[in-house]
């Protein structure tokens, strides 16, 4: 699909009122990217909301090939332009819909299919479960080596996959949230995924999970990681005076002059007092390293007497800024919850190679200090 071709599909929806299918690699494609980047999600949801469209299911959550609706918005909503609106209607749950795997359509056996046949595919393939289906395709149950041991524990003779299967499977489709899906691998080391027409559409692992899981949770990890290193750099180095004089919030006396005011400006002077206020709330008294932001430890940190007293005369100042205002960038869409999947490999290693340059710069100055 391209731009072109796009824009026919919104002509033929605003005429016909009617939904088109398309699948959200082709969205992609109609803007020139290949995957949701935040920069591609952005062009899609104003295109979205400018044109009074929507999908659904959402595309942000839904696997890439998958067939969704594009379609107007209701026209109450449409039109109530005093209301605001997310320009993103993310599905808050996260589903099995997101997984891959839930999607890889799994090497199947049928019921009357020789039992040679099932472990040649199991050990072949490394697998550890197959889902049995009848003549339909319809699942009806899994083969797994513990049934066949069990089977065989029991004196079975029998030739056939019926024999050795068993219906204690567990069993799911897509719109399944993915902590529920969670438990049922845990307690039953994989689950089925299924369509609509009960054929089974991709086997979850615990691995697949756990890969899942770890890979929305390892910036969190790694941003603290950061932040407990740079605490730790900075540990005894500062009188607390200079930290608070260095890192201290904008004062009313700051906020003045962009405001194009004087102190002691009659006409604005309850406006004045008022911001005041506001401004001496926001102030976040400062007892330790541990109650600086992370934009406050770049600010004590870019200082030239903060960064003298560092001693790093092996590390580059600006640089290392430069890549600490990289990561407070992506600190504040993890800590958001604006962290885009498609791209969080780039910003994960970003962050990874910052926690090893900051973990190998303190290895470096304490040997250095023990005169190593």
């Amino acid at each position: 699909m391209i731009d072109q071709t796009l824009d026919i599909i919104v002509s033929r929806i605003r005429e016909t009122a009617q939904p088109v299918k398309v699948t959200p690699r082709q969205l992609m494609r109609a803007f020139g990217y290949s995957r949701r980047r935040r920069n591609c999600v952005n062009k899609i949801n104003n295109f979205l909301m400018e044109n009074g469209l929507e999908t659904f299911p959402n595309y942000q959550d839904t696997w890439a090939d998958r067939e969704i609706e594009l379609r107007l918005t209701p026209k109450a909503e449409h039109e109530a332009l005093n209301y605001m609106r997310c320009n993103s209607q993310e599905d808050p749950i996260k589903r099995l819909d997101v997984l891959d795997e839930a999607h890889n359509s799994p090497v199947c056996v049928k019921l009357s299919d020789s039992i040679i046949k099932a472990e040649t595919l199991m050990r072949l393939h490394n697998y550890s479960q197959l889902p049995v289906v009848n003549k339909r395709g319809v699942l009806v149950g899994c083969i797994t080596w513990n049934s066949i041991c069990d089977a065989r524990s029991k004196m079975e003779t029998s030739h056939v996959v019926k024999a050795y299967a068993t219906k204690e499977c567990c069993i799911a489709n897509v719109d399944m949230p993915l902590l529920r899906a969670y438990e049922l691998v845990c307690k039953n080391d994989f689950l089925i995924v299924v369509g609509n027409d009960s054929h089974p559409i991709g086997i979850v692992t615990l691995a697949d999970l756990s890969n899942k899981f770890i890979a929305w949770t390892a910036p969190y990890m790694v941003v603290n990681e950061i932040e407990q290193m740079i605490r730790l750099l900075c540990d005894d180095k500062y009188p607390k005076a200079v930290v608070k004089g260095i890192c201290k919030q904008r004062g009313i006396e700051e906020i003045l002059p962009i405001l194009g005011w004087e102190g002691d400006d009659e006409e604005h002077a309850e406006q004045v007092r008022q911001i005041d206020g506001v401004l001496q709330k926001m102030q976040k008294e400062i007892n330790s390293l541990d109650d600086l932001s992370f934009g406050q430890y770049i600010t004590l940190l870019d200082n030239n007497d903060g960064w003298n007293a560092l001693e790093l005369s092996h590390v580059d100042k600006p640089t290392f800024i430069s890549q600490l205002n990289k990561v407070r960038k992506i600190r504040n869409e993890i800590m958001h919850f604006n962290m885009n999947e498609e791209d969080s490999a780039d910003k994960i290693e970003l962050l990874k190679e910052t926690a090893e340059f900051i973990g190998g710069t303190m290895l470096y100055k304490k040997s250095r200090e023990n005169g190593n």
